[in-house]
């Protein structure tokens, strides 16, 4: 997908890649839509493949905005969680691939 990948596996093989892209999820979010704010746990990460999702506070404030390439709660699967409540809100159609910890520590495990 046009080079789109966890900017913290940037210089690990290509193998790697293709393990944690079959235990993941992608899916397509239409703008606006909360069900992505409901799938992120302090147990999921998200890379964003196309689109935007903007990461908005209790006070409806926009913290950022997140593009192809970018990630959102990565520390989760390194065991650090999320400890702030935001929601997760896609700007237009957009797809993102989820990874779940265990399937990271799964990937991670063998190599």
């Amino acid at each position: 997908r046009g080079g789109v990948s966890w900017p913290m596996l940037k210089d690990s093989s290509q193998e790697l890649s293709f393990m944690l892209n079959m235990h993941s999820e992608r899916r397509v979010f239409l703008e606006g839509d909360q069900i992505l704010s409901s799938l992120v746990t302090g147990e999921i990460a998200f890379l964003v493949l196309h689109g935007s999702v903007a990461i908005v506070n209790e006070r409806d404030e926009q913290l950022e905005l997140l593009r192809p390439g970018s990630c959102f709660n990565e520390r989760a699967l390194l065991g650090m969680p999320l400890v702030r409540r935001v929601q997760c809100v896609p700007m237009m159609s957009s797809e993102v691939q989820i990874v779940k910890k265990d399937a990271w520590d799964l990937v991670m495990a063998s190599f």
